[in-house]
């Protein structure tokens, strides 16, 4: 993919809003952000506010990269979500 390719396929998705349809999302997410992700941190907040059993969590010492700039804390908040009563049977 070219340059002009990427930024054309970017500025085609800029417009894209399924906001709406988070409602109907109905298995438990799980919605995590870097603290220092300041780009997404409101957005994060907002999606996980919209999903019916969501939960959000904040990486600390994190940007937008996660699971790079702290594994360790990513992967114990995963494995808490992951190993929660209400997620038996999924």
């Amino acid at each position: 993919m070219t340059k002009k390719e990427m930024i054309s396929l970017c500025q085609s998705m800029m417009d894209l809003d399924y906001s709406d349809q988070l409602k109907e999302i109905g298995c438990p997410t799980l919605v995590l952000c870097g603290s220092k992700d300041k780009a997404n941190y409101s957005s994060c907040l907002r999606i996980s506010k919209e999903i019916p059993n969501s939960k959000f969590s904040e990486i600390s010492f994190a940007s937008h990269e996660v699971n790079k700039d702290n594994p360790q804390k990513t992967a114990e908040l995963i494995n808490a979500f992951l190993g929660q009563d209400k997620l038996k049977g999924f």
